[in-house]
């Protein structure tokens, strides 16, 4: 999915609109706004394991921003969700739908529908809300501004965001569009003024400054909701540069029907190696993800320490003590090489063995990159598609330079890599990049949480990716996938247990519900 200015968008949009000749076109793209996020605020209390009166909490303002949030409401409501409107504009006297504005069209409806309907049109208004009282809603829907916004909020949209944010902590936010107060052009926040939203839903394409570093704070995880309507002649190029973000509707055809036929050698055999004496949990975890991501067979080579506590947690896994020996690499379709593999010469060995000796195509993670020690070029030897995936500690040491090098300019680092170890690369990291030799695009993924900053998360990505390259994915589009399943499993897992309380075992148990949520329906 290409990012947009959101200043072309709006005025793409406005032309679309002008050249329909239908004066119920706009109306129609705020009905199909409303459906999408509708089902994706159904969803998100599905995820959160919550009924349909758990509630969710409107903030609109008065632009059609506000008045797709009045149809999401709408369409919730009469589903039978209960659903509440804070409004921070008078609604028209005139409450008629015909001829109304889309904005008092909906809200005309809202009323009618019985649903609790406040505005607040004044900053003083504001000071009787209660965030603890209203955070018996579970979800809070941000729609007071839209990508028009100019300039620092004011007066009771400022306060309502303000209240916003003072939110109980178990109360995710979705931002329609991007988060209020957030500068449409650059992305970045208006100080004291802008919502820090859990998810942005963006309506069409993703807006550029959604990819900025000053907004990651605000936007949190981003996807984008398919607009058919605004498909055709001049649809808004994309912004400069070649950064694409990673969408689940990009994903989903990548996962085909299992054959009714099928059996464990159908789906692909898949080696590990790793878990030395001192770190056996990191093997237990990459084992368990391979297993998780739909491989046939997952095969570990690891130390005795991690033997048995492979069989604990995977007892599907094949675990062989064979770390320190002939390590056994004929038949495998992946290996993942790395997690909890130590430092040591032996280790050193088995990476050296690896790249010059590689059956299938090989992953190289935590440790096995370390070891490389800078020489990028002796990756060059590597006789199978290659992913590397490195944090920024471990990129400053393959590329030479300081983790701050490496953050200052993530995109090129990533792409560095690539060029020069000819493999594809997973940049990890708060917006996790990955980048592919020869490919245009530099693809971001923008969902995940801090609960996801935990030891091991980084084994679940690698073993998720060695899985889906068993399975006879391209490496490129294994990796694209695997960072976003992860950070959706993140995601889940999140708001079932809270960012605060996550362990990597649990995005491992939360990757069925990531495998499932990339099929969602489309309003």
């Amino acid at each position: 999915m290409k990012f947009v200015d959101a200043t072309a968008f709006r005025e793409y949009e406005a032309s679309r609109i002008a050249a329909s000749g239908d004066a119920g076109f706009e109306g129609r793209l705020v009905a199909h706004a409303g459906r999408h996020l509708a089902a994706r605020l159904a969803m998100l209390l599905a995820e959160m394991g919550l009924q349909r009166s758990a509630g969710i909490l409107f903030f609109v303002g008065k632009g059609n921003n506000g008045a797709d949030a009045l149809a999401a409401a709408c369409e919730l409501h009469d589903a039978g969700y209960r659903t509440a409107i804070r409004a921070t504009a008078p609604v028209p006297a005139e409450t008629s739908a015909d001829g109304a504005t889309p904005y008092a069209a909906y809200a005309a409806m809202a009323r009618e529908s019985g649903m609790p309907f406040e505005v607040l049109a004044f900053p003083d208004e504001w000071d009787d809300f209660h965030p603890l009282d209203a955070g018996l809603n579970a979800v809070w829907v941000d729609a007071l501004l839209g990508t028009g916004a100019k300039g620092a909020p004011r007066g009771a949209v400022a306060a309502a965001i303000r209240a916003i944010n003072a939110r109980p902590a178990s109360v995710p936010v979705v931002a329609v569009d991007l988060p209020s107060g957030l500068d449409p052009a650059t992305g970045e926040p208006a100080p004291g003024a802008t919502v820090r939203a859990d998810y942005t839903l963006c309506m069409a394409y993703a807006k550029s400054c959604l990819a900025t570093a000053a907004s990651r704070t605000w936007a949190g995880t981003v996807e984008t909701a398919p607009m058919p309507e605004l498909d055709g002649d001049g649809v808004p190029p994309a912004s400069p540069g070649n950064l694409r973000l990673i969408e689940p509707s990009d994903l989903a055809p990548l996962f085909r029907p299992r054959p009714r036929a099928a059996h464990k050698g159908s789906f692909g055999k898949v080696l590990v190696v790793g878990g030395s004496p001192l770190y056996p949990g990191a093997l237990v975890l990459a084992a368990d993800a391979a297993n998780r991501s739909g491989a046939g067979l997952v095969c570990a080579s690891t130390s005795p320490a991690a033997v048995v506590a492979i069989l604990a947690r995977c007892p599907g896994v094949i675990a062989r003590d064979d770390l320190y020996g002939d390590i056994q690499l004929a038949g495998h379709d992946a290996i993942l090489c790395g997690p909890g593999l130590g430092r040591d010469a032996e280790a050193r060995r088995v990476v050296a063995t690896l790249i010059h000796e590689t059956p299938a195509p090989l992953v190289l993670d935590a440790d096995a990159l370390t070891l490389l020690g800078g020489k990028l070029d002796v990756l060059l030897a590597c006789p199978r598609p290659l992913v590397l995936t490195p944090h920024a500690a471990e990129a400053a040491s393959l590329l030479g330079t300081t983790p701050s090098g490496i953050l200052a300019d993530r995109q090129a680092a990533a792409a560095e890599i690539a060029r020069r170890a000819n493999a594809t690369v997973v940049l990890k990291g708060d917006a996790t990049l990955v980048a592919s030799p020869g490919e245009p695009y530099l693809w971001v993924n923008l969902n995940g949480n801090p609960g996801m900053a935990t030891g091991g998360s980084g084994d679940i990505l690698a073993g998720v990716l060695a899985g889906l390259i068993g399975q006879g994915m391209p490496t490129p589009d294994a990796a694209r996938a695997a960072v976003w399943l992860h950070g959706a499993a993140g995601d889940i897992a999140a708001r079932r247990h809270g960012e605060l309380s996550l362990r990597a075992s649990d995005l491992c148990d939360f990757l069925p519900a990531a495998f499932r949520s990339l099929h969602r329906p489309l309003a």
